[in-house]
């Protein structure tokens, strides 16, 4: 992989859109990502970051069990 800057070819954005859903879809590029749930979970997502347990990009969703838990006394 090589850099650049987006400014150079913006330009092109368009066709870079296009082209990168394409590869989405085609299963030619792929995300690495962690979803931790709970905003209980906060402490060991902000620790993943620091080590080596962190590939890719790490996402909390802080209201996955206050949700769940809603929708479960609701019913």
């Amino acid at each position: 992989m090589e850099g650049f800057f987006m400014d150079t070819y913006f330009d092109r954005f368009e066709d870079f859109v296009k082209d990168m859903e394409r590869y989405v879809k085609e299963g030619k590029i792929r995300s690495k990502h962690g979803i931790n749930h709970g905003i209980e979970s906060f402490i060991d997502s902000l620790g993943s970051i620091f080590s080596s347990s962190n590939i890719g990009k790490c996402f909390l969703d802080p209201l996955d069990k206050i949700s769940s838990d809603l929708i479960n006394h609701s019913t």
